[in-house]
């Protein structure tokens, strides 16, 4: 049975792109998010806080 790596590769064959170039480019590649996103943020209209997060230097 022919899976859709399998397609895929066929096809970059096809235009003389190596599917181990791709994949190594694809595994180097880094995406960048907002700290915000992981913890305690928020806006300029409302602060989302994490009911887990310490609440004082202690926690």
């Amino acid at each position: 049975m022919v899976d859709e790596l399998d397609i895929l590769t066929k096809k970059l064959e096809d235009r003389n792109i190596k599917i181990e170039t791709v994949l190594q480019k694809l595994d180097n590649f880094k995406i960048a998010t907002p700290s915000w996103g992981y913890s305690e943020g928020g806006t300029r209209f409302h602060v989302f806080r994490d009911k887990f997060a310490a609440r004082d230097l202690m926690e």
